[in-house]
């Protein structure tokens, strides 16, 4: 349900530290119960220095959450006694020891990699060297080559080889000429340093290394302390928000302008009246567009949030709140989409480990998913469908719960897509009832009446045209009845006559349109379809006529986990394109939303007890 605004225009005369006093006492006592839209874009010294306290805290505690600790050692007393004896200066100390930490592994990084080529090389002999000869005048090139490649190296050079293995060979050439190389051959640039200096130098560096960890896993006892300063900031950055996002009238009394809804009005007046503040009320109206949208639902239906969240969806203040009846859908969706018990208890076990591993607090992700993994089981069982396999769901147990006509294996195609069809008219229907509900005080309500006799005209057609059921004799004069009903009675105010020429003007696209939404719902039966035929094919891969061997078993055990796993995770991705989908397009549509709302976001200070 979509909570009713109210516009609430907050006046401050007087005194400006009683704005500010007044602000945090809307953060503290108000809480979820304020929305504050900012009038201008707030600018201040103070909100820049925020901010930049706020991101710096937040990469500081990221570089904290990534450090693995280390077990008590001598230095961390001492660090934390001359690093960490105030919020900026632990945050900098962080910052400064992850800069320090990163230079210092990117440099011993290029010395193991020097190590590496005199490892490979298997000699001690570098670029020094090379130099030392040059003054000599004996040249020495190093280069990498192929075995077919080693036989274009001309007679009259000198070379010595070696093999490296894997088809690798090492040359090094000698020559008098400094111009002197091997064209066809790719050239190994040795080490600027020598083997000795390399080798102390990754000492050297491990050792520094080991220095900073220890102060980055010493200064992880602070995470705590970051969390608590982050959030100081984050209140007062919406303090400075709210003051500085003000608008002045008549040149000296800022004003703010607020969402409310009507419970907690007397709230709002309280804290008002408390500080002499001036209040203006008023109801939200139809051409308000910047009212955001609060949605106060069971929590059944917060379950959907997330997908909702995941795709940006939401709803506009005026429109049809929509989360009801897509929570249930799309528990019914994925159930079809993914419809094999044996993925579905995975699922299911896969969010209870994972669930396992923040001690299952509460939680409307976790939630989600045990629904949908159990309609998933649910579809799967009756369909019997068990990881693809017909002798699962033959089982003594299963065979039973398996309903024949709608079954993967063996059951009756024909009938298995007009359910499919009558799921997306029954869909459609429920979302041209919505709007007639929300159009019930006036004749735009009989119009919306009139589209859900199209609607279920347009499945007699679809089943006529795709699946050769034919059409009941009725079937014209409910599509003729409910064109006049549409043509009639779906505009609003204005000419009467205007207003029936626009309406039947907009209604050919309209039911071509309704046509192909009824006929998308069809991918319910394709997609969940193919993943069936997948998960068949991968087990005809592995098993095929049987396994007469240890490495056919080995083989087969890889082949299924692999196949399953690459048909669950598509099957993953079915659900967000088309689930989402049904619900987001063809139902939405049909309901007359748009999703083209904001977000109300409350006004709530974290730390009620903030000092800055």
């Amino acid at each position: 349900m979509i909570v009713k605004l109210n516009d609430v225009r907050i006046f401050f005369p007087g005194n400006s530290n009683k704005y500010t006093e007044a602000v945090r006492e809307f953060g503290n006592l108000l809480g979820d119960s304020i929305h504050i839209q900012n009038l201008q874009t707030p600018e201040s010294d103070s909100i820049k220095r925020s901010q930049e306290r706020i991101d710096k805290a937040t990469e500081a505690i990221s570089i904290l959450k990534d450090v693995e600790p280390i077990e008590d050692f001598e230095s961390k007393e001492e660090i934390l006694h001359w690093s960490a004896r105030s919020p900026e200066m632990v945050i900098r100390n962080i910052l400064s020891a992850q800069a320090l930490h990163d230079k210092i592994l990117n440099e011993l990084n290029l010395m193991i990699e020097h190590k590496a080529w005199y490892t490979r090389w298997r000699t001690a002999v570098g670029k020094y060297d090379a130099e030392k000869l040059a003054k000599l005048g004996v040249y020495m090139k190093f280069y990498t080559s192929d075995k077919e490649t080693l036989n274009k190296i001309p007679e009259d050079k000198i070379v010595y080889v070696q093999n490296a293995g894997k088809g690798l060979y090492l040359v090094i050439l000698l020559s008098c000429d400094s111009e002197d190389k091997l064209d066809d051959l790719i050239e190994d640039q040795p080490p600027k340093f020598t083997l000795e200096y390399v080798d102390k130098y990754i000492i050297r560096k491990k050792r520094q290394l080991n220095s900073s960890n220890e102060v980055l896993s010493a200064l992880t006892e602070k995470i705590d302390l970051l969390k608590a300063y982050r959030t100081e900031h984050e209140d007062f950055l919406l303090e400075r928000n709210a003051l500085f996002g003000m608008e002045q009238l008549f040149d000296n009394v800022p004003y703010m302008k607020c969402y409310v809804s009507d419970a907690h009005l007397k709230d709002v007046k309280k804290i008002a009246n408390k500080y002499s503040l001036g209040i203006s009320i008023m109801s939200v109206e139809g051409d308000d567009e910047d009212a955001p949208t609060l949605l106060k639902n069971p929590k059944w239906v917060n379950r959907v949030k997330p997908v909702m969240n995941f795709m940006g969806l939401v709803h506009g203040y005026h429109e049809l709140d929509l989360s009801r009846v897509f929570m249930i859908f799309f528990t019914f969706f994925t159930g079809i989409l993914v419809g094999d018990a044996g993925y579905g208890l995975i699922f299911l076990l896969l969010s209870l480990f994972a669930h396992s591993k923040f001690k299952f607090k509460p939680s409307i992700e976790f939630s989600l998913v045990y629904t949908l993994s159990v309609s998933i089981m649910v579809w799967g069982i009756l369909t019997g469908t068990y990881f693809g396999s017909p002798e699962i769901a033959e089982l003594p147990g299963l065979s039973h719960l398996v309903i024949d006509k709608i079954a993967s294996f063996g059951g009756d195609n024909i009938m298995v897509q007009k359910v499919m069809f009558i799921i997306g008219a029954v869909h459609l229907t429920i979302g041209h009832l919505q709007k007639a509900w929300h159009f019930i005080n006036s004749r735009r309500a009989i119009g919306q009446i009139g589209w859900v006799a199209i609607v279920w005209s347009l499945y007699i057609v679809v089943c006529l045209m795709v699946l050769k059921i034919p059409a009941p004799n009725y079937t014209k004069w409910m599509f003729i009845g409910g064109i006049s009903a549409v043509g009639l009675f779906s505009h609003s105010g204005g000419n009467f006559f205007k207003g029936i020429i626009s309406s039947l003007g907009d209604l050919p696209l309209s039911i071509v349109n309704g046509f192909s939404d009824i006929i998308s719902y069809i991918r319910l039966y394709a997609v969940g379809l193919s993943t069936v035929l997948m998960a068949q094919s991968f087990n005809e891969m592995a098993i095929g006529d049987g396994l007469s061997s240890v490495g056919a078993y080995i083989l087969a055990i890889f082949v299924l986990l692999g196949g399953h796993a690459l048909n669950m995770i598509l099957a993953g991705m079915a659900v967000i394109v088309h689930g989402v989908r049904l619900n987001m397009l063809e139902y939405a549509s049909h309901a007359g939303v748009d999703f083209s709302g904001s977000q109300y976001v409350p006004f709530k200070f974290k730390n009620k007890k903030s000092n800055i």
